[in-house]
């Protein structure tokens, strides 16, 4: 039950020579983002709930090798969990939201933006329905939802603030508190009142979606 579907790779590392000129644009090939990432401890993809961001995410080459690690993840912590097969989907679904909670990225073209979440979408669904005969479709709705609110479209150099949500799960309910990019790079104490954004009461998991209404 660990082996994974196989990610959707995006070898091609230029798009045009415009979009490089103009934007520097060059993707980072499958080889060098796996040797990249093995530079990291073995023990960050045991923890499902790792965060990671990508400031310069492009079509997401790095997010999608990062899901594909963490949902692998959640397969060995339903195995070691001993859950029962007919439990197993429905705590895939659980762990797998809170996985893709904890992965974000910022790029500053909108094409990109839209084809990286459409792209870790399509991975998820395929691992979900590669492990899982059943499958829920508001586990989905929800993965979609994070992952749309998760991979911002915005450059950083500009003074227009990005704000990223940060969702933390008490059980089955999430805390959503929203931070601005700029004041978690600028200052070490950005978890502070002083630099919230907004914080909303929470919302049971599978409520999240783009119809949610939150409530501060």
């Amino acid at each position: 039950m660990t082996d994974t579907a196989p990610i959707q790779a995006s070898n091609k590392q230029v798009k045009s020579k415009k979009r490089v000129a103009d934007f520097g644009e060059v993707f980072t090939a499958e080889r060098e983002v796996n040797a990249m990432l093995g530079l990291l401890p073995d023990t960050i993809w045991h923890n499902i709930t790792a965060t990671f961001l990508e400031p310069a995410c492009g079509n997401g080459n790095f997010l999608a090798e990062i899901l594909s690690r963490k949902l692998n993840a959640v397969l060995e912590l339903l195995s070691a969990k001993k859950i029962k097969k007919k439990h197993q989907a429905f705590n895939y679904g659980f762990y797998a939201i809170q996985s893709v909670s904890s992965i974000y990225g910022m790029e500053i073209l909108a094409d990109n933006c839209t084809e990286c979440r459409e792209r870790l979408l399509n991975l998820f669904i395929e691992h979900y329905q590669t492990h899982f005969k059943e499958t829920d479709p508001n586990i989905i709705k929800v993965v979609k939802y994070l992952l749309g609110q998760n991979i911002v479209n915005g450059d950083a150099l500009f003074n227009t603030p990005i704000v990223f949500s940060e969702w933390a799960f008490v059980g089955e309910m999430v805390y959503r508190t929203d931070y601005i990019y700029q004041n978690m790079v600028d200052d070490k104490h950005y978890r502070t009142e002083h630099h919230l954004h907004k914080k909303y009461k929470s919302v049971h998991y599978l409520e999240l979606n783009e119809s949610t209404e939150w409530k501060i």
